[in-house]
């Protein structure tokens, strides 16, 4: 479905005329989601008559369908920002007091879709009071209102979101027109859909206000009308001359051999159609003077590069290079990129670095003269060569250097750790680290690709080395790496649970010393030898009578040669330590303390076999 939007814009209720606006137009930008644009109106006013009365800070925008046509909403677009618009010629604007501002109004705003689905479309309207009374080809142009117009689609087609951003025309350069002599000057517009654009010159439109109402109205109206030309002039033949005024209708590039001075107003519209359908439309409205230069003009500045005189060059990517025109201190230039000034490009040198059409235009510097500009000269952007590299794996810290290979071989390796095209881990440290291989292709320009070398840290292995396990018992054993995504395996895996595990569980048959292997990401390893040593259980007798008669005299435990760390401690009731053993040899109790037989009862023991494992605890009794 096609819809089309009209804006009309008013402004606030202060009765200053504007004959300060030169020209301007209206554009509308999709950001992305639906509905939501930002709405633009770009003015560009004569600074000489430019003033905070005349200046509105804020416009207000009527939006109408055009089926009817019916107004949909209002919107008001604050004032932001005004810059100068460069003059080339700067002294010959100077002796014409010619001053031109540009004056940007916009706002971001949210668009309720659903009431944008008409498919004739809408419009946006600005009608203002009044223009210049100095305008040379209009019939009457005393108190003649000036209305900048923008048409645009439905925001929806078939129940879906329709994306589109109107046209944007080129900010003009500050121009002037000098009788009889050629003249060429761009209006390009640029699409941000990718849209097919069409140019034509259209007679501007006056609208409704007047000296005394200097606002339009929000009514809709079915058409707007036209500025009345005078004798002789019409829309394609808005400035006189030989040829008269003229548009490329594909490039938007216009040309004029002006044949009469005075103040000339001319119209540019821009259609944009997709799919051979037309479903957009900017104009705008500009008033350029034609004077009488009537001086011989400057040498035509000629353009070198490297110091030898050409017409193109070609640049690497990033690069720059410098241009010349032959220089003279009463000379000044302007240089130009595509057509447009450059801000700040006024001297005989200009670096490059962007692509495109190079002119410059020469002027004298103190008084004004016939101006010349240079045949274009061409920037060209030189393709960067192909540059691959291997990736480099992840490596441990403690791994050997590594070969990095790139192509082509002629390139170098630069970053942490890099000497001689290789990479070394020790050097570079721990962590994640940028590599980048720079190399020189045939045509001279230089392009990189970029690795990233992870070096992990070094692994270690914690945990008891020596266990000792009860003959038919199960005991747990532990390494624990200290990377934890590191995998660990116990070898031989025999009597384990689960060889891979950093906890596994022992039931050995007869003692066994194991590899530990711990391997993490990168290579680096670790390894540990752990032994498992298989133990009878200890014996503790229950009771033992030392009188002496050869039979259960002592206290003695059995297999203590299993724990050589073994350390027996025996207690009276009153918590006395009446004795100790610790160590091998294990020597037997004969009930005694201090050589003094203890008396006959029970006493509580404590033993413990190894530091950390569990005491045991119990009792013996002494018998008499």
């Amino acid at each position: 479905m096609k819809k089309w939007l009209y804006v009309t814009v008013m402004l606030l209720p202060v009765l200053a005329q504007a004959r300060h606006i030169i020209g301007g137009e209206l554009t509308m930008r999709s950001l992305g989601r639906p509905g939501y644009f930002r709405v633009q109106m770009d003015q560009y006013w004569n600074e000489v008559y430019s003033n905070s009365q005349n200046n509105d800070a804020t416009i207000t925008l009527f939006i109408y369908q055009r089926r009817g046509p019916t107004l949909i909403e209002s919107i008001t677009l604050p004032l932001l920002t005004s810059t100068p618009i460069i003059y080339a010629n700067a002294a010959c604007a100077q002796s014409q007091s010619l001053k031109t501002l540009k004056g940007t109004y916009y706002k971001d705003i949210q668009f309720d879709v659903a009431d944008y689905g008409d498919s004739e479309g809408y419009y946006m309207v600005w009608e203002r009071c009044c223009r210049d009374n100095a305008i040379t080809n209009l019939a009457n142009a005393t108190d003649i209102g000036m209305l900048f117009y923008l048409e645009f689609p439905a925001m929806q087609r078939n129940g879906a979101a329709f994306t589109n951003s109107s046209p944007v025309f080129g900010q003009p350069n500050g121009e002037y027109i000098c009788i009889n002599k050629p003249t060429a000057f761009a209006y390009t517009a640029t699409d941000a859909d990718g849209d097919q654009l069409r140019y034509s010159l259209v007679t501007p439109y006056q609208g409704y206000t007047t000296a005394t109402e200097v606002y339009g109205r929000s009514t809709p109206r079915a058409n707007y009308p036209l500025v009345t030309w005078g004798t002789g002039i019409a829309a394609d033949r808005a400035i006189s001359g030989n040829p008269a005024l003229q548009i490329n209708p594909n490039t938007g590039q216009l040309t004029v051999r002006a044949n009469k001075a005075g103040y000339y107003l001319f119209g540019v519209q821009c259609d944009e159609f997709r799919n051979g359908q037309r479903i957009g439309s900017i104009r705008r409205d500009f008033v350029l003077p034609v004077i009488d230069c009537n001086l011989t003009p400057l040498p035509i500045p000629v353009i070198q590069a490297a110091g030898a005189t050409a017409t193109e060059l070609n640049i690497c990517p990033g690069t720059s290079a410098t241009l010349t025109a032959d220089a003279n201190p009463q000379w000044a230039y302007q240089w130009r990129l595509d057509g447009s000034n450059i801000d700040g490009a006024n001297s005989p040198t200009l670096a490059v670095q962007k692509t495109g059409s190079y002119t410059v235009l020469r002027s004298l510097a103190g008084r004004c003269a016939n101006d010349t500009l240079s045949q274009p000269f061409l920037v060209k952007q030189l393709p960067l060569p192909a540059v691959t590299a291997d990736s480099v794996p992840t490596v441990c810290a403690s791994h050997d250097a590594l070969p990095l290979v790139g192509q082509p071989l002629s390139g170098t390796w630069t970053g942490a750790g890099v000497a001689n095209n290789q990479f070394d881990p020790a050097q570079a440290g721990v962590g994640l680290h940028k590599l980048v291989y720079t190399a020189k292709g045939a045509n001279g320009c230089t392009n990189t690709t970029t690795r990233w070398a992870d070096v992990s840290p070094p692994i270690t292995l914690s945990g008891p080395v020596l266990y000792r396990i009860q003959r038919g018992s199960t005991g747990q054993l532990i390494q624990t790496p200290s990377v934890a995504s590191a995998t660990v395996l116990w070898s031989p895996a025999l009597y384990l649970d689960d060889p891979g595990s950093t906890t596994p569980l022992c039931s050995p048959v007869d003692s066994q010393t194991y590899t530990v292997r711990a391997e993490a990401l990168g290579g680096c390893t670790a390894n540990a030898s752990v032994t498992v040593l298989v133990v009878d259980r200890l014996y503790i007798p229950s009771a033992f009578s030392p009188n002496g008669d050869g039979q259960n005299d002592v206290w003695r435990l059995q297999n203590t040669e299993s724990f050589p760390d073994c350390d027996v401690r025996v207690f009276n009731r009153w918590g006395e330590l009446v004795y100790q053993c610790a160590g091998l040899p294990n020597e037997p109790w004969d009930g005694t303390y201090r050589q003094i037989p203890v008396e006959a009862g029970t006493y509580t023991y404590l033993i413990r076999t190894e530091a950390d494992r569990p005491a045991l605890r119990g009792s013996v009794t002494v018998l008499r």
